[in-house]
């Protein structure tokens, strides 16, 4: 497997549409967990990509993972980790360790002192995951949580 950077224009965003789409459309409809990036179509992924980093991780020329990173728009200072999406056929293979990996060198490359995201927390959320991986709850708690942690 292997992360890269892409933007708006590159091939794959299509693929990671359609990723984020299946991931986020069986949160919904295991869980009733709804989130805007249910409907992030190609076109609309590609436009985010414009203010955005998107993030991919590539297994045997497919894709396994995507997210992206951006200035928080809800924390000042903080670099925001969005639309972790990841093949569940992949889970527990690495993938979101990945991603994680390369936003916290996307953070470091810019100065960004701390790395923020928002998951849902209980049953379908990765709040547990993100524990694991050194962010912290940071705020008052709710279907979605706020983590965070620093960059060393």
């Amino acid at each position: 497997m292997r992360v890269r950077r892409i933007g708006p224009d590159d091939p794959a965003v299509a693929g990671a549409a359609a990723l984020v789409q299946a991931v986020y459309g069986a949160l919904h409809a295991d869980h009733g967990l709804d989130s805007p990036s249910r409907g992030l179509d190609a076109a609309r992924l590609a436009e985010r990509l414009g203010e955005a980093t998107g993030l991919l991780v590539e297994a045997s020329g497919a894709v396994a993972g995507f997210a992206f990173v951006r200035p928080s728009r809800d924390v000042a200072g903080a670099l925001y980790l969005g639309t972790v999406a990841t093949d569940p056929a992949l889970r527990g293979r690495g993938v979101a360790a990945l991603l994680v990996a390369e936003a916290m060198a996307v953070a470091r490359e810019g100065g960004w002192p701390d790395l923020v995201l928002d998951t849902f927390d209980g049953p379908g959320g990765a709040a547990g995951y993100f524990a694991r991986h050194g962010f912290a709850p940071r705020g008052t708690g709710g279907p979605i949580r706020t983590m965070g942690r620093r960059i060393a």
